[in-house]
């Protein structure tokens, strides 16, 4: 019974410390899109491009976070004191991207990063179809 014990206590102990995803803080309040940039210019890039969609990043409650080795930048930039650390335990090539839902899940995986694409992804999500009809109703009313 103590071999047992002391073997369950071992396991416990070797886990790795970030056993849960770095966009996990975000769970149940924004969809997350994370990008893998290739270079620096590459990351800088992708923010700019970001802008012009702003108001739809708005509506879906989607913010994008960037990644590119050590450093991560995120947008919007609300100014919160969210500390994330990046890591690649989903096996993401440079210049593709994860859409993580409501729900912390990975909804889709893409090669290119094409916001209408992803976009129109969004808007066939249970929640989100959810959140535009409740929204018609209350213009209705």
């Amino acid at each position: 019974m103590k071999n047992i014990a002391l073997i369950l206590l071992l396991n416990v102990l070797t886990l790795p410390l970030s056993a849960t995803p770095f966009w996990a803080q975000y769970k149940w309040q924004s969809r997350i899109v994370v990008y893998y940039a290739e270079s620096e210019s590459d990351m800088s890039a992708s923010i700019v491009n970001a802008h012009q969609y702003e108001w739809a990043f708005s509506e879906r409650r989607l913010r994008f976070i960037v990644v590119f080795e050590e450093t991560v930048r995120r947008f919007p930039d609300n100014g919160d004191n969210v500390t994330l650390q990046p890591d690649n335990a989903y096996a993401v090539s440079p210049g593709e991207s994860l859409l993580i839902g409501l729900d912390g899940g990975i909804k889709h995986h893409y090669t290119d990063l094409v916001w209408q694409e992803i976009f129109r992804d969004i808007d066939r999500m249970p929640m989100r179809r959810a959140e535009i009809e409740q929204r018609k109703q209350s213009k209705d009313s």
